[in-house]
């Protein structure tokens, strides 16, 4: 320090600068430098003017320090661009929603009732996107992009025809597709905090008065190993249960739910196509999911947002977009962290 100083540093800041040193690698209890912080009171009105989504609240339940980088601090995403001449996974998912939802909405009632073949429809629709996303708008070398073109046509086509031939067999057709949905489950929404988000897309059934919602999926991860059920009710996905009871309230009275899917596009086998959560899974998960999302809004309502590290090459850890700013490289603060987890933990048990 005395070097230091002599070098120009001011005395004052070289204490206050190992004095934080110090206090971050203490063994102790848990505290600012982990993620426990003032209570984000600015942010907390805005989210309950506008609402949060379904994949705001998998980032804070995956890991808070996450949610609080992106939406608190505002640090911002890493905008995803072709790597090495690949399409970005964001958007090849684009091209699958934009081309699913061109699909359905053009298709004729013709369709429907068996008179004319669907397929005329998405090779329009497929058409008509690719026009719209061409290797000079995607960054991708021309060779390269029509072999992408080429093996996303191929998964759609297969999708499609699984699709809409369950739809036609099960009485449904899409009523809702990437709509934007507002509101609250029945009962309040826990800590004052509205839902809202975008539905891939409703499908009801006019005459018996159901509606499924649908939310698709490039391809099945390890995170859709659990059934849908199981990741309802431990909080680690909320699409489904958000659009359940929005999709309610945007038909209006008089609909039931009948379940909900994801659906994933490049999936190899049709028995692999889907994961569903049923009526009376959700009848079952809705008291918990419930309980944890209000238990969830009151930590980020409190300021609580410890890290969550979960390395490996298939850890959510290896996905983030804050890794430079994250400690859980450090010792102390990994310990501290799975010290507050574990108490966590403890404290459901009790609960």
């Amino acid at each position: 320090p005395a070097e230091l100083e002599a070098a120009g540093a001011p005395a004052r800041a070289l204490t206050e600068g190992f004095a934080l040193v110090e206090r971050l690698n203490a063994r102790g209890p848990a505290g600012i430098f982990d993620g426990l912080v003032r209570p984000p009171r600015a942010e907390l009105e805005g989210w309950r003017r506008a609402g949060l989504s379904p994949s705001a609240l998998d980032s804070f339940a995956e890991c808070p320090f996450r949610f609080f980088a992106a939406r608190v601090l505002g640090l911002g995403e890493r905008e995803e661009a072709a790597a090495r001449g690949e399409l970005s996974a964001r958007a090849r998912g684009q091209i699958y929603h934009a081309v699913l939802e061109r699909f359905y909405r053009t298709l004729p009632e013709a369709a429907w009732s068996g008179r004319t073949d669907p397929r005329e429809r998405l090779d329009a629709a497929l058409a008509a996107e690719f026009a719209q996303n061409d290797w000079r708008a995607l960054g991708l070398y021309p060779l390269l992009w029509e072999a992408a073109r080429d093996e996303m046509s191929a998964h759609l086509r297969a999708f499609a025809a699984w699709d809409f031939s369950r739809l036609r067999a099960g009485g449904f057709r899409p009523r809702l597709s990437e709509a934007a949905l507002r509101g609250e489950p029945e009962g309040g929404a826990p800590g004052g905090v509205p839902w809202r988000g975008v539905v891939d897309r409703v499908d009801a059934d006019e005459a018996g008065r159901r509606f499924r919602v649908a939310d698709y999926k490039t391809r099945r991860s390890t995170q859709w190993k659990k059934s849908l059920a199981q990741l309802a009710a431990d909080g680690s996905s909320h699409q489904i249960p958000f659009y359940a009871e929005l999709a309610a309230s945007a038909l209006g009275a008089g609909w039931t739910f009948d379940g909900g899917e994801l659906l994933f596009i490049e999936a190899e086998a049709d028995d692999e196509r889907a994961s569903a959560l049923t009526p009376q899974d959700w009848a079952k998960a809705r008291a918990p999911f419930l309980r944890g999302l209000s238990a969830r809004v009151e930590a980020l309502a409190a300021g609580r947002f410890p890290i969550v590290p979960d390395d490996g090459e298939r850890g959510h850890c290896s996905r983030c977009d804050f890794g430079t700013v994250c400690r859980k490289a450090h010792g102390p603060s990994r310990a501290r962290a799975a010290a507050l987890a574990a108490r966590s933990e403890l404290d459901k048990l009790d609960a």
